[in-house]
């Protein structure tokens, strides 16, 4: 009996030395977290700084249809053997010959990552699925080169140079559906995430990283709402006007128009152009890419 006592006892200090190293752990990884956001923004404040407004970029500069948006197309894949996948990447080289093309596979994400957020999305890489990294990486690249990013089942239609976009829109998204089309689990309307452009250093980039930071501190871990679709709508939507989409019966950007301030205004292209043959598309509006919705990332 006094042996069980003298056990219970024992079991009873470990459980209570368990349970403050856990919140001690917690408090060290807490704050980890939020040194790593402090760092994310330093890193883009000292970016903005060096940013030039495209305003001041002459129209002469113009270069099949980029302007302040880089003619740089950057896709991602578990490595650079494509497969059946392979098509649909060569319609956005084909289609735009003259932009710079780059694929980039795990090994290449990883060390780009390492290299310019070192001190902030970095810290959290080993906990994150292969596709939370997919979605920050697309955030990370664009925020650091500029240019196009597009999925790698998703099929460029027509040029780019065609597409219409004013040379003085800085960044180029589309929705995906509205609240009408579609019970979304997290925004009732959708910005969509498998294709957009921006400037280098672009803060809604820069947004969807600190969410990102921010909701992993907050103990969130569903990819949606984490790196996904959620996150850039949220982006999106706080930087053009400072809340999440709100459920009022309208679509609160219309399309082929620009948002935001003078210098970093964002196009909206709408979802019959960029989430054709999804559930809130129309098919009788022109078509600028296909995406395949393979859902590789499930």
């Amino acid at each position: 009996m006094k042996f069980v006592f003298v056990a219970c006892l024992a079991c009873l200090a470990y459980s209570a030395f368990a349970i403050v190293a856990s919140k001690s752990v917690d408090r060290n990884w807490n704050s980890r977290v939020s040194q790593a956001i402090e760092a994310l923004e330093a890193d883009f404040q000292k970016s903005q700084s060096q940013q030039i407004s495209l305003l001041r970029v002459p129209q002469s500069k113009t270069i099949n249809g980029c302007i302040g948006i880089p003619c740089h197309i950057h896709q991602t894949w578990k490595s650079k053997q494509l497969g059946s996948l392979q098509s649909q990447a060569d319609s956005w080289k084909n289609k735009n010959q003259d932009f710079k093309y780059t694929l980039y596979d795990d090994a290449d994400i990883a060390a780009f990552t390492k290299q310019h957020f070192k001190d902030s999305i970095w810290t959290l890489w080993n906990d994150l699925k292969p596709v939370e990294k997919a979605d920050a990486f697309r955030y990370m690249v664009v925020l650091k080169l500029g240019g196009y990013y597009a999925d790698v089942d998703v099929t460029c239609l027509e040029p780019i140079s065609s597409w219409g976009v004013p040379p003085t829109a800085a960044m180029l998204a589309g929705h995906e559906f509205d609240a009408e089309a579609f019970a979304q689990p997290c925004n009732p309307e959708q910005v969509e995430q498998w294709f957009f452009a921006a400037a280098p250093g672009h803060p809604v980039l820069h947004k969807a990283l600190q969410l990102i930071m921010q909701k992993w501190k907050a103990g969130q871990r569903e990819t949606l709402k984490l790196t996904g679709p959620c996150t850039f709508t949220e982006a999106v939507y706080t930087f053009v006007q400072g809340k999440a989409p709100v459920l009022d019966g309208k679509q609160d950007f219309p399309d082929h128009q620009l948002y935001g301030p003078a210098g970093q205004q964002i196009y909206m292209l709408s979802s019959g152009e960029v989430a054709w043959p999804g559930i809130g598309s129309n098919p009788n509006e022109r078509k600028l890419i296909r995406h395949a919705f393979q859902g590789s990332w499930k």
